[in-house]
């Protein structure tokens, strides 16, 4: 059945507002950011549980008396260097993984929304395998490792994406930005769970609750108006657009059928050219890559995954806590960054 819309005109743009259902949908996007989060924040503050180091290091890395305490169990080089840190690495080999592997092919050929609601899924099952399902078997808790990462890569790839192409063109921008103040607030509650509760599988699954809630709620939410008017056409894209917005959605669908013609008729450029053709090219790839790689020096990802330790081989006597005061500060910098991005004051070549 053809879809009616209102001939182009100014008012157009005005009358087609965010509705219930867009900001709905741009929840369960920062629940997926979230997710993130309290992948990052969780495995630092388990490992130092006493139950998960009679868990896995008792009889594993050494005996009662090395393990249980912790300060001896830090010390214990084979524990940390071959359990704590490939439970922390593999991880990011996962989401890494994901992000490359499958999430491309998802995202593009099938949707942002299954993609996301796949890698929610997938993350679901590698916290139960990691934790309540691993039966003491150290393999298989690496492998739920690994695909909690994978789930977390798969989702996050669609995620920022999703949120760009559901929000109207107004807030658009300050809600990518919310992307990462999310992920900070999930590695806070993840610390503030952990601090409260000391049962290491529920403190491993708090991803999985997260990806659970995915799984279960982005297939009722409204797919991408933008990926359905490049697969099913205009007609297609704007009904799907009416369902994220309130009013005549003309305008907006214009312009995105206008961008999409526009791409399309751009000529691809091939990882030879981009490197070693145009300057111009060249230029703006490798600021990109180097403000990710700058990032990413800084450690605090790695960091983040042996937090717990590395403050209580500091010294700090209570470094679940401490753990806990260190990601409000984190929040309160995130939320400052937010504010100041698009204001007189900040900028971003100021931050």
């Amino acid at each position: 059945m053809a879809v009616t819309v209102a001939s182009s005109g100014g008012a157009s743009a005005v009358n087609a507002t965010p509705n219930a259902r867009m900001y709905l949908s741009i929840a369960m996007a920062m629940v997926g950011a979230m997710m993130f989060g309290l992948d990052q924040g969780n495995f630092g503050n388990v490992a130092t549980f006493l139950s998960f180091r009679k868990e896995w290091c008792v009889d594993r890395y050494g005996d009662r008396e090395t393990c249980i305490h912790l300060k001896t169990a830090a010390l214990d080089k084979e524990w940390e260097d071959v359990f704590v840190m490939w439970g922390a690495t593999l991880i990011t080999l996962g989401a890494a993984a994901g992000a490359l592997l499958l999430a491309p092919w998802l995202a593009n050929k099938h949707g942002r929304r299954p993609c996301i609601a796949a890698g929610g899924a997938i993350c679901f099952v590698g916290c139960l395998m990691a934790s309540y399902l691993s039966f003491g078997i150290q393999a298989v808790f690496f492998i739920g490792r690994f695909c909690t990462g994978f789930g977390v890569g798969v989702s996050c790839f669609a995620l920022p994406v999703y949120n760009a192409e559901v929000s109207t063109p107004s807030i658009r921008g300050a809600t990518g930005s919310l992307f990462q103040l999310n992920v900070v607030i999930g590695g806070f509650i993840a610390c503030v769970i952990t601090l409260l509760n000391d049962h290491w599988k529920f403190g491993m699954m708090l991803p999985g609750f997260a990806g659970f809630i995915l799984m279960c709620a982005m297939p009722f939410m409204p797919e991408s108006p933008r990926f359905i008017m490049e697969r099913n056409g205009y007609e297609a894209g704007v009904k799907e657009l009416m369902k994220v917005r309130s009013g005549d959605v003309t305008e907006e669908a214009n312009s995105m059928r206008e961008e999409i013609k526009k791409e399309k008729d751009v000529e691809q450029v091939s990882y030879t050219e981009l490197v070693c053709g145009n300057p111009n090219l060249r230029k703006r790839l490798f600021i990109a890559c180097a403000l990710v790689l700058g990032q990413q020096a800084t450690g605090v990802n790695a960091f983040l995954g042996y937090a717990a330790t590395i403050f209580k081989m500091c010294g700090i006597e209570d470094p679940l806590s401490f753990n806990v005061a260190f990601n409000f500060v984190m929040f309160f910098g995130c939320l400052a960054g937010l504010l100041l991005v698009d204001s007189r004051f900040g900028g971003r070549k100021c931050q």
